[in-house]
């Protein structure tokens, strides 16, 4: 059975930019900065892990969504003609932005669990002076 229309909407709070062009949606916020500093190509690999650069950007060519900006403050994303299977994306996609956002607002917190079952595992967490970042270094010693 195909669905004639089907439309998801979502809000977008204030302080927050966002842009499609041919489904590559960008999103910028208040946390951290536009652009990522000069750092070395070591500490440029780790920055872009932390993600505290205000803007992310997701490409979603792959999905054949339709975006439309009604509002200043909304954004509808539309599907026409779709299968049960095609009309679940558009939560999908609705979810990935709001997940972009949050992350451009408010930012999120990873915590890795670390645990052997033999064979012994170290884990050193240092701080790096020049960056300000940190290093996580892993060792499992194998006989």
């Amino acid at each position: 059975m195909k669905y004639i229309h089907s439309k998801e909407t979502l809000e977008i709070p204030e302080g927050v930019k966002i842009h499609i062009k041919t489904r590559t949606v960008t999103v910028e916020g208040p946390r951290g900065e536009n652009s990522p500093p000069n750092y070395s190509n070591r500490a440029r690999r780790q920055h872009s892990l932390t993600r505290m650069v205000g803007k992310l950007t997701k490409d979603l060519g792959h999905l054949s969504v339709s975006f439309s900006h009604p509002k200043q403050n909304i954004i509808n994303i539309e599907l026409h003609h779709g299968t049960r299977k095609n009309v679940a994306t558009l939560r999908t996609v609705r979810t990935l932005i709001n997940n972009m956002i949050i992350g451009v607002t408010k930012g999120f917190r990873y915590k890795m669990r670390y645990v052997y079952a033999h064979f012994p595992i170290n884990v050193n967490i240092e701080k790096d002076n020049e960056t300000g970042l940190y290093d996580v270094e892993i060792r499992c010693v194998l006989p």
